[in-house]
């Protein structure tokens, strides 16, 4: 279960490639951890990453604990594909970084500091973490995280899953 919490679904192929979180990373100090989650869709890289811009507007997670109760919008919000770095996502990250159609890096900075990278490889979405761990507690902290995190990221790849198939086939 252990191994499952840190590395969700995800190949050594996934894991061996170069996420843009991995150079904006460098900047951080303590104890850094690293997570990943992965997903197979079975759709084009262009539906996968304009749902992945959803994100502006919803987290696509469990909505009544991450969403304040608000539905996640199940059909594409017009306007969305025009990006720039700061540019908010799931109300508390920040677009630092990324490659169109092909990989978005966002970072929080307000509950302590995390690298987001959702990076679509073929048909795989592919997510890494980084997050960095001050001293105090930061053992717990670590488990308590990729617990948590690998709930409500399970929920969020798929719900990105089925809305990615679903307008694939339409």
């Amino acid at each position: 279960m252990i191994y499952k919490i840190f590395n969700a679904d995800s190949t050594e192929k996934d894991r061996a490639e170069e996420f843009l979180c991995d150079e904006h990373a460098k900047k951080y100090s303590g104890e850094i951890q690293t997570l990943y989650r992965a997903i197979e869709i079975n759709s084009s890289s262009k539906i996968i990453f304009r749902w992945l811009l959803q994100m502006k507007v919803a987290p696509y997670s469990y909505d009544l604990i991450d969403n304040l109760g608000r539905k996640s919008p199940t059909k594409l919000t017009p306007g969305l594909e025009k990006l720039e770095i700061g540019q908010k996502f799931m109300f508390i990250f920040d677009l630092v970084d990324y490659t169109e159609n092909k990989e978005i890096c966002l970072e929080l900075n307000k509950f302590g500091k995390c690298l987001i990278s959702y990076k679509i490889l073929e048909n795989r979405l592919v997510v890494k973490l980084i997050v960095s761990h001050s001293k105090p507690l930061a053992k717990i902290k670590k488990y308590l995280l990729a617990a948590g995190d690998y709930i409500m990221m399970q929920k969020q790849l798929r719900t990105f899953k089925y809305l990615c198939e679903r307008d694939c086939s339409e």
